[in-house]
């Protein structure tokens, strides 16, 4: 066979590493530490990191770690160890024969002439490549040298290959001569750590226990050596260290494992060195303390310098860091680096500057940003009210929801916090959500435990059956059912109770997993589960108006307030039945609005529930007073959930589950078994889903008002000249004469005529001013005017008015008001004013006085409403009274006389004929007597009960007024002769057209259905 030549190339670094941890791996199991040590130190000088080692592979610093541990716990300095051992006589690193000495790789030391004594396989020129399948033909070729069967032993050593290192080893001892003292060492110890007891055959004529025992003592005499050496180099330097050294050694050497004559060797050899550097010491000992001495300055000014360098460079650090926090702004972790500095150096320039202006620019910088933050917060301000006054809701949608994604985390958080998921775990909510999801499954005649455990295998649940549970039902485990839901899937949890409830068996959640039970031993078994249901037992309010509220109510607070009681009446419309109220007397009607009889002003129903202002009462009765009991009642709801559910189990019907009310978070405990519990919870959640609905109800007060006015008017007079000079001649004496008479102003008898002034014949046509409409609002400036007068013997005025004018207005009221279902809700849009309507006498002692009676009107939109949404959430039925009321002539006065007296002056007389007149001068009239208001107040209302559908519009009622007037007055027969009728003749035409019409458009809101449509409920944004 032909052997395989040397390699050519240099070995593998990561190769030799390998082998040379692995030697020195098997030198520390033997306990040859500085062989180990030499080993891992050869290994790790090739510089190959522990990356590329794969994870079962030996990596040298683990080993090297091992290695340095090891020989700190025998007391040994890892530093010193191969030196100690190169200066032990019987050291294989020792070489006898003096000279130059060549190396296993073909090397020579010149500076000593000590033989290394170490294998190096990367010197190694004879070093072999890895055979692969050839290693066969190279254990039988002759011409393999020792050391590269050697080589070869630790290759197969690192691989693991113990029976093919063990025969490249036993190659080698036959050609040990070839070898240098150290790896023919290693070798032995190699083969006697692979050989076994049945093949002896190279180190047989070693005993084990002698080679343990050369061992020890040639480890011992190594470190005695080494000890040795180091105290004597170290006496001239550290006398007391050197001597320190030596008594240690002296306890380690009196304490080894060796036989006493060596024992008593080493330890003479011990004692020999002691007494020479403790005789040493004591001839030197002035130099020796002297020197200690200047050793501790000098050690004393180093340290101070040192010390001073290293704060210096720590300043250095810090400031370098300071001024990048600096630059930064981050100002108050630069007066932390500040800080550092002051505790490095205290009381210096640069801790004091660089704390200084840390400070400042901190505080500089929060002024800065509080500023910023005060005009971001006003402006802000500022755009709150501007978006405020941007509304995004309408008719259709009275309901608007947050965003979807901020709505969507709400969700999600509160539901992960609220008050049932906070008494569960996670696990026991999982397997409630489980058992909502939809199953199917068909079992024909299948044992009931393969039935839970197929149920339990396709959906993960944990699923448990009881034994002795349902033995107490005569049934087992192996108990056949059937069940065949042909395909179809329903809720898990139902698919549970059609299967077991044929066996009078049920499941509960309990301890995280899904119990089968008995339905007996289910409902002995009792625990307790707190509800909130503070949404159930505080009643919605019903609100109505009073007399309580408002400008009567202060009023009647004023005068109550005084030292005697004063009853005021207080006249407000608030169309709920109070309009027929007595003095300080409230008294709704009864029929109105389904009220109930019998409860005090303010308060609604039964539930003691009162007005906001007076005090409340709590369902016991007592007064709310100081934040005292609720307003809660939970009899009603005890007595529903007793009554509906489970009426057997509970205490007063000799069961034993219990149910208690705790008023301080309107809670209630319940202490059931679990089947009455899940009932109690589908109760509470329907009774929840009905409370929930609301309703917004829109009501329109439309007014259509039209008014129209003409008129065309003359005003015609004719005066003929009398030609007398204004002067009337004596009866019977002179001409005659005509002159024009008039109707005598002073005179009550209407035929009472008197000479015109001038004495002219006058001709009047007096229809003008007395055909003025009373309708349509008549404007006599509107329209056109014209006047002609015609001045001779005859004198003609003539003045034309024409006008015509139409008004037509639209005014709408729609009051909108949203409330629960079966909720009363009451909306007021008025303006209160008083009025002093009468007086009451007060009687005195010898003295009589007078106290008004005052009245407050509302003048507005009221309305009062209650809806009630049908089963099928389609239609609302809506009780309504809206009103609308208004002020009319407020100036109106009556006053009751008591005396009435008239003080005048001088009479007036009449220029024209020197009559006396009506008139006087200075007159004055006096009455004395009470005065009262007379205030007209109109009023329109419906009171009606309709029902009308989610989103339309019903027509409640309505008022249509129509007036119409038409005048035309003129001179009879000159009145009908045509073309020059109108000269003779006047007409106006006034009309006012009113409508006046109440709808209603309620709107049903179900917060789930608003969810659904807006996509909130069924997905992520």
């Amino acid at each position: 066979m032909q052997a395989v030549p040397p390699a050519s190339t240099a070995p593998n670094p990561k190769e030799q590493c390998l082998a040379l941890a692995s030697q020195a791996k098997l030198a520390l199991q033997k306990g040859e530490l500085v062989n180990a040590k030499r080993f891992i130190d050869q290994a790790l000088a090739l510089k190959i990191a522990d990356a590329e080692f794969a994870s079962s592979m030996i990596k040298p610093r683990e080993v090297s770690m091992d290695i340095e541990r090891a020989m700190r716990l025998r007391g040994m300095d890892p530093k010193a160890a191969l030196a100690q051992q190169a200066q032990a006589p019987g050291s294989p690193l020792m070489n006898p024969s003096a000279g130059r000495v060549t190396t296993a790789g073909g090397l020579s030391d010149r500076q000593n002439g000590v033989q290394s004594g170490l294998y190096q396989p990367g010197s190694d020129a004879s070093k072999i490549a890895q055979a692969g399948s050839q290693e066969g033909v190279l254990a039988t070729d002759p011409q393999i040298s020792g050391a590269q069967w050697y080589e070869r032993g630790l290759e197969a050593l690192a691989r693991d290959d113990r029976d093919g290192a063990k025969e490249c080893f036993t190659n080698a001892w036959k050609k040990k001569d070839e070898l240098d003292p150290n790896s023919r060492v290693q070798l032995k110890d190699k083969l006697a750590y692979l050989q076994t007891r049945s093949e002896p055959e190279a180190v047989s004529a070693i005993a084990t226990q002698d080679r343990e025992a050369i061992q020890r003592k040639q480890r011992l005499f190594a470190e005695v050596s080494g000890e040795i050496a180091e105290a004597e180099r170290m006496v001239n330097e550290k006398p007391y260290e050197s001597m320190d050294r030596l008594k240690n050694l002296r306890t380690r050497v009196s304490q080894s494992e060796v036989d006493g004559a060596y024992r008593k060797q080493m330890l003479a050899m011990v004692d020999r060195v002691i007494t020479n550097v403790e005789s040493w010491m004591e001839t030197n000992r002035s130099s020796i303390e002297l020197e200690q001495r200047n050793k501790q300055i000098e050690d004393r000014n180093a340290l101070d310098g040192s010390t001073q360098a290293k704060e210096d460079a720590q300043i250095q650090t810090l400031v370098d860091q300071y001024n990048e926090l600096m630059d930064d702004q981050r100002f108050a972790e630069a007066e932390v680096i500040g800080r550092k500095v002051e505790e490095i150096k205290p009381n210096s320039e640069i801790a004091a500057m660089m704390r200084g202006r840390s400070v400042i620019e901190r505080r500089v910088a929060e002024q800065k940003e509080i500023q910023a933050m005060k005009e971001e917060a006003l402006v802000n301000s500022f755009t709150d009210a501007e978006r405020a006054s941007a509304t995004y809701l309408t008719d259709s949608q009275p309901l608007q929801f947050p965003p979807v994604k901020d709505w969507y985390d709400l969700k999600k958080y509160r539901d992960k916090y609220n008050d049932e998921s906070l008494k569960l775990q996670p696990s026991e909510r999982q397997i409630l959500e489980l058992l909502e999801e939809p199953f199917s499954a068909s079992f024909e005649e299948r044992p009931l435990a393969d039935a839970i455990k197929t149920i339990s295998e396709m959906t993960g649940l944990i699923i448990l059956i009881d034994e002795p549970s349902i033995a107490e039902e005569g049934l087992r485990s192996d108990q056949p059912i059937t069940l065949d839901l042909r395909g179809n899937r329903i809720k898990l949890k139902n698919v549970l109770k059609n299967m077991l409830e044929p066996l009078n068996l049920t499941y509960v959640v309990r301890n995280e997993v899904v119990k089968i039970q008995s339905r007996r031993f289910m409902q002995q078994e009792m625990y307790s589960k707190t509800y909130s249901v503070r949404d159930l037992v505080i009643p919605i309010a019903n609100f109505i108006s009073d007399n309580n509220s408002g400008l009567g109510g202060a009023l009647q607070a004023a005068y109550q307030a005084q030292d005697s009681f004063v009853a005021v009446n207080v006249q407000e419309q608030d169309a709920m039945g109070l309009r027929n109220s007595k003095l300080a007397t409230i008294e709704p009607n009864a029929d109105v609005l389904a009220q109930f009889a019998g409860v005090s002003p303010g308060a609604v129903g039964n539930a003691g529930l009162s007005r906001f202002g007076s005090d409340p009462m709590n369902a016991n009765g007592t007064a709310g007073v100081l934040g005292g009991g609720s307003m809660a009642n939970f009899s009603e709801l005890m007595a529903l959930i007793e009554s509906t559910i489970s009426p057997d189990v509970w205490l007063n019907a000799g069961g034993t589950a219990t149910m208690s009310p705790f008023s301080q978070n309107l809670s209630l405990i319940v202490n059931a078994p679990q089947e009455t519990h899940e009932q109690i919870a589908d109760l509470l959640k329907s009774l929840r889903a009905l409370q929930n609905l609301q309703v917004t109800i829109e009501v329109r007060f439309i007014k259509l008002s039209d008014s129209f006015f003409e008129k065309m008017g003359v005003n015609f007079q004719i005066q003929l000249d009398d030609n007398t000079g204004n002067r009337i001649p004596r009866e019977d004496s002179g001409p005659s004469i005509a002159i024009g008479v008039e109707t005598d102003p002073t005179s009550q008898n209407p035929n009472s005529l008197i000479p015109t002034a001038d004495l002219d014949i006058r001709l009047s046509q007096g229809s003008f001013g007395t055909t003025i409409p009373s309708f349509g609002g008549f404007d006599p400036g509107a329209g056109s005017t014209i006047g002609v007068a015609i001045l001779s013997d005859i004198e003609m005025f003539l003045f034309l008015q024409a006008a015509q004018g139409n008004k037509r207005s639209n005014v709408l009221q729609a009051p909108k008001v949203t409330m629960f279902d079966g909720q009363f809700g009451t909306i007021n849009d008025t303006t209160s004013r008083p009025f002093v309507l009468g007086y009451a006498p007060i009687v005195g002692d010898f003295a009589v006085g007078q106290r008004p009676i005052i009245v407050v009107l509302n003048e507005g939109t009221q309305m009062n409403v209650q809806p009630v949404v049908s089963p099928d959430k389609r239609f609302v039925r809506l009780t309504m009274m809206p009103q609308f009321t208004r002020l009319g002539a407020t100036d109106r006065q009556f006053t009751f006389q008591g005396k009435k007296s008239t003080r005048t002056g001088t009479s007036i007389l009449n220029p024209s004929n020197g009559l006396p007149t009506a008139g006087r001068n200075n007159e004055e009239e006096i009455v004395e007597g009470i005065t009262v208001q007379q205030p007209s107040f109109s009023q329109t209302s419906v009171s009606t009960t309709v029902t009308v559908p989610d989103g339309g519009t019903i027509l409640m009622g309505g008022i249509k007024r129509l007036s119409e007037e038409r005048i035309e007055k003129g001179t009879p027969i000159l009145s009908k002769i045509p073309y020059i009728n109108r000269l003779f003749k006047n007409n106006a035409i006034g009309r006012d057209t009113e409508t006046l019409m109440f709808t209603v458009t309620p709107r049903i809101i179900i917060p789930e259905e608003e969810e659904e449509q807006l996509g909130i409920a069924t997905r992520r944004p």
